[in-house]
């Protein structure tokens, strides 16, 4: 198994931590693993790993706990190898399907900005709680949530639009993959020198298929998440990648077979989200 940790932001930067786990029994570990609540995304991949955890910590010493006595200690895990990220270049919140003309996009209405009156200061208790219920249900109205808190729901109105200015907080629709013509979801290892690391901060961000994007402090230094139209393009995207990153080898890819956990929630055989697993953990709020 090969795992992706995060820890929650300070200020509003998030810093992503990874760590990789090599397993001999995918499915039993598999269903212990999934309902782990510093686990966000889990899936079962081709390769060197049998699965590839998205894991997310509140810190450096809680991670290493989990890694090191968690995971560790499961019956059927190998080993433990992990992978510190050090800068997050992509997440998926900005990946759009291209379904819409500019003009349709052009529509959506922005989100509100905070009243003149809203406190600029959001409370720990009061994040935490948002961060918690909202990661259950992003759809939730402000009654609901005041209910669910026991804040005042213009307390609730407040802290929600200062989040989402500050970038603290955003707001994600994930999509079945398999209804999205994009039905191939590959991970790239590559290794660069940290020139073309610097380059492709910029180059990366323009390429349609890259849903996530992170420079690492390991063998690894840049790992993609990438949705392609076949199989044949995990190929074809290898090569056009290395062309446009002179300098930079692709020392290992996987092709995720099956995603068993997704932002959370559990997903069946036909990509569809089936409900809870784990609970909420002082998320990141827009990874």
């Amino acid at each position: 198994m090969q795992g992706i940790c995060t820890r929650p932001p300070t200020g509003s930067h998030v810093m992503p931590r990874w760590c990789s786990i090599a397993i001999s029994a995918a499915f039993s570990i598999c269903a212990v693993v999934q309902h782990d609540s510093y686990v966000a995304v889990l899936d079962h991949t081709s390769g060197s790993r049998d699965l590839l955890a998205l894991v997310r910590a509140p810190d450096l010493a809680s991670l290493s706990d989990y890694a090191v006595r968690r995971l560790a200690g499961l019956p059927g895990i190998r080993a433990v190898r992990t992978h510190l990220t050090n800068e997050l270049l992509i997440d998926a919140s900005s990946w759009r399907l291209r379904a819409l003309t500019s003009d349709k996009a052009a529509q959506i209405r922005p989100a509100r900005p905070p009243r003149a009156r809203a406190a600029q200061h959001v409370p720990d208790d009061l994040r935490t709680a948002l961060e918690r219920e909202l990661w259950r249900d992003g759809r939730q109205p402000i009654a609901a949530l005041a209910e669910s808190t026991e804040f005042a729901p213009q307390r609730i109105a407040d802290a929600v639009a200062t989040l989402r200015q500050r970038g603290d907080l955003r707001f994600r629709v994930d999509l079945a993959r398999g209804y999205t013509g994009w039905p191939i979801y590959t991970w790239y290892f590559v290794e660069a020198p940290a020139r073309v690391v610097a380059a492709a901060r910029t180059a990366i961000t323009s390429v349609p298929e890259v849903r996530l994007a992170m420079t690492a402090a390991s063998r690894y230094n840049l790992i993609l998440a990438v949705w392609l139209r076949t199989l044949a393009d995990v190929n074809r995207f290898e090569m056009a990648l290395e062309n446009a990153l002179q300098g930079a080898r692709i020392a290992d890819r996987a092709v995720v077979l099956r995603i068993a956990k997704q932002m959370g929630r559990a997903v069946g055989p036909d990509t569809r989200a089936l409900g809870h697993a784990g609970d909420a953990l002082a998320l990141p709020a827009h990874v």
